[in-house]
């Protein structure tokens, strides 16, 4: 299947499909603690949200994005 956006635009795409599924989980843990009763789900998506985040402004700041 062909959309006809570049290999780029496509990766932009992808990149924020990937963080808004992130931050709906994290939201949905934070409104319902007891689906995360220890609170290492949430501590791991805050951590692989900044990740993502930090590789995005990396990439921003050398040009690749």
């Amino acid at each position: 299947m062909t959309t006809g956006l570049d290999h780029e635009t496509m990766h932009e795409l992808w990149r924020m499909q990937l963080l808004d599924e992130l931050r709906t989980r994290l939201r949905t843990i934070e409104w319902d603690p007891k689906l995360d009763p220890d609170g290492g789900r949430a501590a791991a998506l805050r951590a692989l949200i900044a990740r993502v985040e930090a590789a995005e402004a990396e990439a921003l700041r050398n040009g690749l994005g």
